[in-house]
């Protein structure tokens, strides 16, 4: 699904999803710092989620660029989930 973004985080949240069913925990590597908005996704069913962030910088822009789910803006749309607590 390369370049298609909406196509990979549906792929992605439904893959973390089925691993949680599954009882397992999914261990992700990779990708760019959008990748956690659809792995917060596929754990909606969790109940509360704490994030713990380590970085240099706070991924908390709006939309950068005009991109609402880019790599500038993961911690702010995972805020906006009710099962995330950050």
């Amino acid at each position: 699904m390369h370049g298609d973004i909406q196509g990979s985080f549906d792929a992605i949240e439904y893959a973390v999803s089925k691993i949680r069913e599954k009882g397992a925990i999914p261990a992700i590597m990779g990708g760019d710092h959008s990748i956690s908005i659809p792995i917060a996704r596929g754990l909606k069913d969790e109940g509360d989620v704490t994030v713990i962030q380590l970085d240099a910088h706070l991924d908390w822009s709006d939309a950068p660029g005009g991109q609402r789910f880019g790599n500038g803006s993961p911690m702010r749309r995972m805020s906006e989930m009710s099962h995330i607590k950050v």
